[in-house]
């Protein structure tokens, strides 16, 4: 949902860069909150948080759930069994150019999903590995407009782009090649959603170790 918000917006003013920077190693917790005023006068809000870990040619992204729940039980619509495929753990991978594969993971009955390319869409992934790895490709931010707003976070700089009634603004840090906060929303203030990262220390022991023994499943096994 937050690329689809942000990547209109900045199309038209999309510039040439020098080759990217490597990405660093790191550790974040996102916060996401979205409300949005519906025309038939209900106002939605949502609020989760994911932890995501990237190292190297390989990305980590799961959703922290209240105590006692777990996506490996409970199925997310009544056409499916098995687990809740929405909210497994990501295991993201960097592939051939700039294309990503994905992978789901369930540790509790320890095998993996295997998603096609043409599955994608239904799980709201987009297979680029620079913006899967970095929430937003550094291109994209390179072609939206400075802002005077100032940062708190040294190296960090605020940008922004509109398009059609539409904002988007991104705290970019140069140096971990990741936006520290996005806001995305419309002008006349019916829909707003905010992404804020906050950094923590790398895991002893990479979320994605141990899964060698895994069985591969595929999402066609979990439908009717």
């Amino acid at each position: 949902m937050l690329r689809a918000l942000l990547f209109p917006l900045v199309l038209a003013a999309m510039a040439l860069v020098p080759a990217r920077a490597a990405s660093p190693d790191l550790e974040v917790l996102l916060t996401h909150d979205t409300v949005n005023q519906r025309l038939d006068g209900v106002t939605e809000s949502f609020h989760y948080q994911e932890r995501m870990t990237r190292v190297g040619d390989a990305v980590w992204l799961e959703r922290v759930l209240p105590p006692g729940y777990s996506p490996d039980r409970q199925p997310s619509t009544a056409g499916d069994h098995g687990p809740n495929l929405q909210i497994l753990p990501r295991w993201i991978r960097k592939a051939d150019g700039d294309s990503a594969t994905l992978s789901l993971v369930n540790r509790a009955d320890r095998y993996t999903v295997a998603v096609k390319p043409i599955e994608f869409g239904r799980l709201g992934f987009g297979g680029n590995w620079i913006a899967e790895s970095n929430l937003i490709d550094p291109v994209t931010v390179n072609g939206m407009k400075p802002m005077a707003r100032k940062s708190s976070v040294a190296g960090a700089r605020w940008f922004e782009a509109a398009h059609k009634g539409r904002y988007s603004r991104v705290l970019w840090s140069e140096k971990l090649q990741f936006p520290l906060a996005i806001e995305t929303g419309t002008d006349n203030g019916r829909s707003t959603s905010r992404t804020v990262a906050e950094l923590k220390e790398l895991p002893k022991t990479l979320p994605w170790a141990g899964l060698d023994g895994f069985a591969e499943r595929e999402i066609d096994d979990f439908g009717d």
